[in-house]
């Protein structure tokens, strides 16, 4: 399909930048909640919102991805897939909803039950906005994508923080949420008017692609629920404020994690099956790992280092319970950018089988960790999760290398001076803030805070000096000669 004249730009510096704002938005929204709701009103919002979300994958049914990877597309097919998502999930939706009324009638699961009814009809709202975004991921139409879901973060926003400063405690997340979906829909519906198919033949066969999408359900219900089967298990088993805290901790240390799922999936998954296409996508690979190794782990480092002082100047003492679970999730969220970087260059290779085995490897690592910890206390199962998504990370990096040809970009993508200046970098900040421990206990947090960033800028910067010199000077002259052409008239 053609792009439009005039469009809007496609670049990877847009796809990169233009998406934090919308991730800042969202950032300060939760952070700014606990000081509306306690960790047990937060829990019992996103107990429900686990299950939702779960079923949500199930609804796309993987032919958002499909869409991506199809070699053409026509009418008949586009409304093949707008019928078959649309029948999912409104029988998924009112299956949801007699779960719902069922738990409502349990003993304890009152409050849960209608909060599960009251979401059930978001999922064919949510799903009727999955084929239009994707329609834009295509074409990488990356400045449609961000009016899409800056206007979705705004309305949950705006709703979520006047529904809990009124009081209304787990229900203001719900109207919150649903503000979301129908900002989402209704601006992606506009948005992607001009990309819908009208043709009426020439794609791809209906009964390929939703093979296809059907395989790529399997991969990402089990990456879902691999990654967020511990919040369900702590809400169920734990309590609720165990949830509350769990959950907060998590929406701290996957900041960058939230950034780089929507490059992945905006950015580098059409890229890599661009290239795929073409000319195969071991270059584009290699270079998406150091980039990850350079600019994506060391802030998760200094996030796990930082934890306490920041968790003293962000929340209320109510929610000082974060701060030692920060600490270990912002690793787990480091290993889990790395996990998600391979799966996404094993999906645009078109090993949609491995995506599902590492799914499955991912589900029996964090079930095992789950199963071992949870009679320990919270504390431990983070540990016990930092560990499962360390060894799925390790797995998942060494299948891609197996899968993706990459041998001949060895050398170009210098990733070993790049992991063993990051190695270095992470070593001597971490010996460092922990010599800092004594003096800092009398320090102001933000302070402790602000000397642990700037050391950990200074010492990046000698690491890369020392043991990264060539990359770096490159780094340098393509970020001044961005600068440059930015600043002529």
């Amino acid at each position: 399909m053609p792009e439009p004249v005039n469009s809007p730009p496609r670049g990877l510096r847009f796809a990169l930048f233009a998406h934090p704002s919308v991730q800042a938005v969202r950032f300060a929204t939760k952070l700014a909640l606990p000081w509306f709701l306690t960790a047990s009103e937060y829990g019992e919002a996103i107990l429900p919102s686990l299950l939702v979300l779960g079923l949500q994958h199930v609804a796309v049914f993987g032919l958002d991805e499909a869409l991506v990877s199809a070699r053409a597309l026509d009418a008949p097919l586009w409304r093949a897939m707008r019928g078959f998502q649309d029948r999912l999930a409104l029988s998924l939706a009112a299956l949801l909803s007699l779960v719902g009324l069922g738990l409502h009638a349990a003993q304890g699961q009152d409050q849960l039950g209608l909060l599960l009814v009251a979401l059930a009809p978001m999922l064919f709202v949510a799903n009727r906005a999955t084929l239009p975004t994707w329609l834009l991921v295509r074409e990488r139409r990356f400045f449609d994508l961000f009016v899409v879901d800056l206007g979705a973060v705004l309305a949950f926003a705006g709703v979520a923080l006047l529904g809990a400063a009124a009081g209304l405690g787990p229900w203001s997340l719900v109207l919150g949420w649903w503000a979301n979906a129908l900002a989402a829909l209704a601006l992606a519906t506009r948005r992607s008017l001009d990309l819908v198919p009208r043709a009426e033949r020439g794609a791809a066969d209906w009964p390929a692609v939703r093979r296809t999408g059907g395989r790529l359900t399997s991969a990402a219900v089990l990456g879902y629920v691999g990654e967020r089967l511990d919040g369900a298990a702590i809400g169920f088993v734990l309590g609720r404020p165990a949830l509350g805290l769990f959950e907060n901790a998590q929406t701290v240390g996957h900041v960058l994690l939230g950034w780089g799922q929507n490059v992945a999936d905006r950015y580098l998954f059409p890229t890599l099956a661009a290239d795929e296409r073409a000319q195969g996508s071991g270059g584009g690979y290699l270079r998406a790992v150091r980039t990850t190794i350079l600019f994506v782990l060391p802030p998760h480092v200094v996030l796990a280092l930082a934890a306490d002082p920041l968790v003293r100047t962000v929340f209320p003492a109510s929610w000082q319970g974060t701060a030692p679970l920060l600490a270990v999730l912002a690793l787990a969220a480091a290993a889990r950018c790395a996990d998600l970087l391979a799966v996404t260059a094993l999906k645009a290779a078109g090993q949609a089988a491995d995506v599902v085995r590492l799914g499955w490897a991912r589900l029996a690592l964090v079930a095992v960790a789950l199963a071992s910890s949870l009679p320990h206390g919270l504390q431990a199962v983070a540990l016990a999760v930092l560990a499962s998504r360390v060894l799925s990370a390790a797995v998942a990096l060494a299948l891609a290398a197996r899968r993706i040809e990459v041998a001949q970009h060895r050398a170009a993508a210098a990733l070993g001076r790049a992991g063993v200046a990051f190695v270095a970098w992470t070593a001597t900040l971490t010996g460092l803030a922990y010599a800092l421990r004594p003096a800092a206990a009398s320090w102001a947090p933000l302070a402790h805070v602000a000397v642990l960033g700037a050391s950990s800028v200074l010492l990046w910067g000698l690491a890369r000096g020392l043991l990264d010199r060539g990359a770096l000077r490159v780094d340098l002259a393509r970020f001044r000669a961005r600068y440059e052409r930015g600043a002529r008239p």
